[in-house]
């Protein structure tokens, strides 16, 4: 009887969080695959779309392209020309792997092939026997192309070639929506964008001959039209950065080839949508409603991209988008660590850096931030030239808008939850939030510091997607957060994929600074699939004087004989001093995931106890 009970409330709970809208779309979506009316509305074999003026059709192109060459070259570090000749591709920003060229369906890892006949409705990506479909996605969304061409720019190496018959090779491997490939409507989105990159920094090379574009030009089209004829996937029933990047490029599609779209119908609602999703997607504190630190810099790119074109075109957008630009910018840069321009790995990492365009570590966020602050003032934020590339790679705008950043001590975003404390060599940041849009962690008051460059506590990332169930709920549950857990049970109750149940929310925050020691008090209702008056207490006093964090925890509800178990995580080595007057305390090794698909090693030290609270000082040095 109880366990019918706890399912009427998964139920309502469920209905509550989603609403009806997405659960009716969801349920109506499926039957439609199901009847087969998806494989109706993307055709396979699609007729040819051909510019009866291709060559005028391509300056038009070029001329609203919101790409320049930067001013200067600069020697690089690294120079991977050989290693792309050689068949090696890199994934995720963080490995190589050997792959054949035409092994566009192919998983790199698993050896799983996808099957290029199958219409892209029936595929599964969350196959247990492929493995995480995004190893086949990384290399086919062409990011790699940037590297390439600041090569050539850099050091005067010559890429065209290859490049092209890369993009060759896919159109002969994967036919117009079928396979693996057109899955995605984001992946389709940034390979046609990265594509159109591609053509305009060789435009004026001789080997781009019509025929090319006219085939190219004929891919992207059907390609915008099937993300146009899917957006509303995106837009109610996965409502994240994925709408983001779609709208956006219905909007550029239609603006770079109004060929396209000849009403302008398309280019209209696209940049209506894009507006609607920044406005929603961005708290008005600047917050991101993915709660990840990397999806933010994902839009903060997109955002970049869009001001770019807009201007280019002698285009503008509504205010909102220019708005939650620079209210982005605050929030992000408020929580770089100055040392490498890094930010806490907080929230889900699935490695995306859409466009590579700088030198600079995949970590590091400057690149990406400078060039929004670049396009919105006029001015570079960093004085890093390296920092700086990324913004050159754009026509300037003409906003000049008054903006201007500065470190700030003490800062607290209350619409996303997140609480920021620095000085000179250190950095405190407590996520203490409400969730009003589905959360992908379970990982509230997970409490993340850096001293001198080094990520002291640190967060367990994300590793992948599509693994096992062991390692789904590890990554994406509290047990790799620096957080409290209750026995085994996460603060939200797990359903399939990235559904949780009964989602955290504060009560209250109150923040304080006295005789130089930050102060923090924090109250979440977590843990509710216990008992739904179950809360929970952080108090944290950091004094950067004597190098101390004070982390205590009370618990309040209940929670039957289960201990309450305080987590930290640290790296191997690292010099942390910890006293608790918890009875008990565990360490162990454990992983933690800051590229995804790699996984290292880390400590974890955990205290327990069968009472209600938990203190511990942390000593660092």
């Amino acid at each position: 009887m109880k366990s019918f009970f706890f399912k009427i409330r998964l139920l309502a709970n469920f209905i509550s969080n989603m609403g009806m809208r997405y659960i009716l779309f969801r349920t109506l979506y499926i039957v439609q695959t199901k009847l087969g009316i998806h494989k109706a509305k993307f055709p396979l074999n699609p007729p040819l779309f051909q510019s009866e003026d291709i060559e005028g059709t391509f300056k038009t192109f070029v001329d609203k392209a919101p790409w320049k060459k930067p001013d200067k070259k600069s020697p690089l570090k690294e120079d991977n020309y050989e290693r792309y000749q050689s068949s090696e591709w890199p994934f995720f920003s963080s490995f190589w792997m050997k792959v054949d060229s035409e092994a566009w369906l192919t998983h790199p890892k698993t050896g799983y092939r996808y099957n290029a006949d199958l219409h892209w409705s029936l595929i599964n990506d969350f196959d247990a026997n492929a493995g995480d479909i995004k190893y086949v996605w990384e290399r086919a969304r062409f990011s790699w192309i940037y590297e390439l061409i600041r090569i050539d720019f850099h050091r005067g190496k010559d890429s065209f070639q290859f490049i092209k018959d890369q993009i060759h090779s896919f159109l002969d491997h994967n036919p117009i929506n079928q396979g693996p490939n057109y899955k995605c409507s984001q992946e389709i989105s940034l390979r046609c964008i990265n594509w159109c990159f591609f053509l305009w920094y060789y435009k004026d090379d001789i080997r781009l001959e019509a025929d090319f574009i006219g085939k190219v030009y004929h891919a992207l089209y059907w390609q915008w039209k099937h993300v146009c004829d899917n957006i509303s996937f995106s837009r109610i029933a996965v409502r994240n950065n994925h709408a983001i990047t779609e709208t956006l490029f219905i909007y550029l599609g239609a603006l770079w080839f109004p060929d396209f779209d000849p009403q302008g119908k398309w280019k209209s609602k696209g940049k209506q949508w894009f507006e609607e999703e920044i406005a929603y997607q961005i708290y008005a504190d600047g917050t991101y409603l993915q709660f990840s630190m990397n999806y933010h810099r994902v839009v903060v790119q997109l955002l970049n991209l869009a001001i770019r074109s807009t201007h280019a075109a002698e285009e503008t957008f509504s205010n909102v988008v220019y708005e939650r630009s620079k209210r982005s910018l605050e929030f992000l840069y408020q929580a770089q660590v100055e040392e490498h321009g890094y930010l806490p790995n907080y929230g889900a990492n699935d490695g995306a850096l859409f466009f590579p365009m700088s030198e600079c570590s995949y970590r590091d966020f400057s690149p990406s931030l400078n060039a929004l602050f670049q396009s919105l003032s006029g001015n570079h934020l960093y004085e890093n030239e390296s920092a700086q590339e990324e913004g050159e790679w754009f026509k300037e705008t003409k906003l000049k808008l008054d903006l201007e950043l500065v470190r700030k001590e003490f800062s607290h975003f209350d619409k996303g939850g997140y609480i920021i404390c620095r000085n000179e060599d250190a950095l405190l940041m407590l996520r203490c939030g409400n969730h009003k849009d589905r959360p992908s962690q379970a990982d509230n008051l997970h409490l993340d510091f850096w001293y001198k460059g080094q990520n002291l506590l640190l967060d367990g990332g994300s590793f992948e997607y599509n693994t096992t169930q062991e390692k789904q709920n590890y990554y994406s549950g509290t047990a790799s957060h620096n957080t409290l857990m209750i026995g085994d049970q996460n603060q939200m109750f797990k359903g399939g994929r990235f559904i949780w149940f009964f989602w955290t929310q504060v009560n209250d925050v109150k923040v304080a600074k006295d005789k130089g020691v930050f102060e923090i008090e924090a109250i979440v209702k977590a843990f509710n699939q216990l008992d739904k008056s179950n809360k929970v207490c952080r108090k944290v006093m950091w004094d950067p004087e004597s190098k101390a964090i004070e982390v205590w925890d009370t618990f309040e509800g209940k929670k039957g004989d289960m201990q309450l178990k305080q987590l930290w995580h640290y790296p191997i080595g690292a010099t942390l001093n910890f006293q608790s007057d918890a009875l008990q305390s565990k360490d162990s090794l454990q992983n933690y995931s800051v590229y995804y698909g790699k996984e290292e090693n880390c400590q974890v030290k955990s205290f327990l106890t069968k009472g209600k609270s938990i203190k511990t000082i942390l000593n660092y040095k």
